[in-house]
Order: C-alpha cells, then structure tokens, then sequence
C-alpha cells in the first residue's frame, strides 16, 4: 500500500508541476544549458554552474534536482562563427525515484549581419533510472517481492536540440527535449507504473537593458516550455543588477507560484545567487516553500574595465 501511494503522489506532483522532468529551475538564464545546448558559448567565454533545487521542502518525498554544466567555446575564425562544446548533468530525485542524465553538447555559432549570432547545438548523453523501493517494509501485507527489481538500474539514450540567436543585449531560443520520448517502467508486478519523459519545446525570450555609465541592469526573461496534451507552463523574470556586482528580482512561475531572487558578483568571476519560492493559490495548500542556489565560475579575461570585456555575463 505504501509503494502504490508513493507513486500515485509522484504522478500527482509531475502534473502540479508542469512538466517537471523539464529541470524546473528559477534561475532560466543559468540553467538554459539543460534546455538548450545551442546557447552554449554566447558568453564567448568558459562558464562552470552549479545550481541545487530543493521544491516543497518539508513535504515527505518532494523534488530535489541538481545541475552540474561546463561549456567553453574554439577561437573565432575571421568571420566570427565558432564552436563551443560542454557537458551538463542533471540529477532529480523524488519520492523513492531517482534519475541522472549526463549529456555531452556541441554548438556551432554563425556570425549574421549587425553583430547578431545563430547557433545550432544538440546534446547526446544517457539517461539513468533508478528506484529506491528498500525502503519499503518487506514485512508489510502488501509488499511485492517483484518489486525488488526496481533496485536494478534503467538507462536509455537521451538527445536534446535547440537553436539559439543572440545580440549583446537580446537572446532568443527554441528547443526540445527528450526528444526519444523515453518511458520507463517501474515498480512490481502488482503495484507498478510507467514514467514518461515526453517531447518538451521550450521558447526563451531574454532582453537587457543597461544604463549609459553602467551602473544598472534591467533582465527580463521569459521561458515557455510545452508538452503535447498539457497545459503550457510559464515562468517570468526580471533582475535588477547594481554595476552587475549586487542583483535581486522577482519571479512569476505559471501564475502558482512566485519567486524573490538575490545574487552577488565577486570580481566578475564569480557568482552566487539564492531563490525563495512561495506556492500560491490552490498548491500552497500541499507545499509552500522551495529554496534554489546557482554557482556560477566565468573563464573570462581577467584584467578588463565591464565595458571592454567581450563577456556579457559582467559586460
């Protein structure tokens, strides 16, 4: 009985949360590595991130999702178009399910008219399945001995794709995910289920808009992501940045929650940042809180004035 609830409240959460096996991260510019492989490299510059997610803390058996991505990118040719190259892991856990996925990308960039860039990437990794079914009480009337096999690990091919363009202060994308619409199935003979990882297409729309002497920001985003036969989820942002050292903004995220954000830039290499989500409406009922920190190292040239770097990350 205990393992038939526990998947009944997996399948439960995925539909409040909209696509959850989408990584559903706050921060939209720092995780756009997991959506969109094409993005790679806009910075024209190395990055490091490290983003945890803890959603709906204090209720039994929530979400949990970590993303780990590097990219960097080749020396531009005379035209300007480049390659960049990178890998992402994203690892989620929720009730006794876990998955990881470990992608290597590959992005190409084309230099167009007006500084304006075009890139191409897709990502190829693997996907890894596990259950954690030892925790059930083997004493109980209704355990499955069958179940015993979720222990074993599931693993299957996993591809995302994406175009990206990009301007020093706009940047716009399309892409998709699980893009082998992979199903596994998990769970015993008597009480088992399927999880799905279904197509997912993400449009982001980004814009910045910056002071004459630098010394503001403006951040706006907007991610929308969309599964065939649901509902779209999406989430909106807007940061302000103070000489691109202090930030905060705010977040609306499919109109059932909303997020506060703050960050802070040490020598325009490193940065950290926090978000505090609060479930509003009907799901604030089931879980309120959710709590979201990004680390993020640039490879930038060191010794340049913001205004002289190429990197838009402190640009």
């Amino acid at each position: 009985m205990r393992l038939a609830l526990t998947i009944a409240f997996v399948l439960i959460m995925q539909g409040l949360s909209f696509a959850q096996h989408a990584e559903n991260f706050v921060h939209i510019y720092d995780s756009r590595e997991s959506y969109n492989p094409a993005s790679m490299g806009m910075n024209k510059c190395g990055e490091f991130t490290f983003i945890d997610r803890r959603q709906w803390t204090g209720f039994d058996g929530a979400p949990v999702a970590n993303m780990i991505a590097f990219s960097n990118h080749s020396k531009p040719s005379v035209h300007g178009h480049f390659h960049a190259y990178g890998l992402n892991m994203v690892r989620e856990e929720y009730g006794y399910f876990q998955s990881l996925v470990v992608r290597p990308s590959y992005a190409y960039h084309l230099r167009t008219r007006r500084d304006f860039h075009l890139s191409a990437g897709i990502g190829v990794g693997i996907r890894k399945q596990r259950t954690g079914y030892n925790t059930v009480n083997p004493s109980s009337a209704n355990y499955d001995p069958a179940s015993s096999r979720g222990q074993n690990l599931l693993q299957a091919p996993d591809i995302t794709a994406g175009l990206w363009l990009y301007h020093n202060y706009f940047f716009t994308g399309l892409s998709m995910k699980h893009i082998l619409n992979n199903q596994f199935t998990i769970g015993g003979l008597n009480n088992g289920a399927d999880i799905n990882y279904p197509r997912t297409y993400f449009l982001t729309l980004g814009h910045e808009h910056e002071s004459i002497h630098y010394y503001y920001t403006y951040v706006y985003s907007l991610l929308l992501r969309f599964v065939p036969y649901q509902l779209p989820a999406i989430d909106l942002n807007i940061r302000y940045l103070i000489k691109r050292q202090f930030g905060f903004g705010l977040s609306l995220r499919n109109f059932n929650s909303v997020a506060g954000m703050l960050e802070y830039t040490y020598d325009r290499k490193f940065k950290i940042g926090y978000a505090y989500e609060r479930s509003i409406g009907n799901l604030s009922r089931l879980a309120k809180n959710s709590h979201e920190v990004v680390f993020t190292y640039y490879l930038c040239p060191s010794g340049l004035r913001p205004k002289e770097s190429r990197c838009p990350a402190y640009k």
